[in-house]
């Protein structure tokens, strides 16, 4: 068994983590995000010894989905609260070949693209559920 090609990107939103929180739990109720990934589950952690409160929603690849070789075969996305009015969304993303068995170049690629295109739309899906607020900034690592 091969171990996957991790991809991190960050954004930092300018709406309260309970908003937030509340939107990836919609994400579950719906079903749906923007990409072949489906909601498996979302799990909240209440912060311990000064740490935010953390919610992780676990994505993986719909049943219907393409068998595209080069996409995400999972995701985890974290969102943790910054301030009172800002929170930090994080997504891990998980690919690899699954025709090779291993991640080259062009996986690792495919990999970035995919978990930057599921960042920019749960962003906007934030923002558009989230009444106010200006743009996001987002930085990838």
């Amino acid at each position: 068994m091969t171990e996957p090609h991790k991809v991190h990107c960050y954004a930092c939103v300018d709406r309260p983590y309970e908003s937030v929180r509340g939107v990836l739990h919609k994400l579950q109720t719906a079903g749906e995000t923007a990409s072949p990934l489906c909601v498996h589950s979302i799990f909240d952690e209440h912060g311990a010894a000064g740490l935010p409160d953390l919610t992780r929603a676990t994505l993986g690849v719909k049943d219907e989905a393409p068998q595209d070789p080069n996409c995400l075969a999972s995701a985890e996305i974290y969102a943790s609260a910054l301030s009172p009015c800002e929170t930090q969304i994080e997504i891990e993303g998980h690919c690899v070949d699954r025709t090779r068995g291993w991640v080259d170049a062009s996986v690792r690629g495919a990999a970035e693209t995919h978990v930057r295109e599921l960042l920019e739309s749960v962003v906007e899906r934030i923002r558009s559920e989230v009444d106010g607020g200006a743009e996001p900034s987002a930085r990838d690592s």
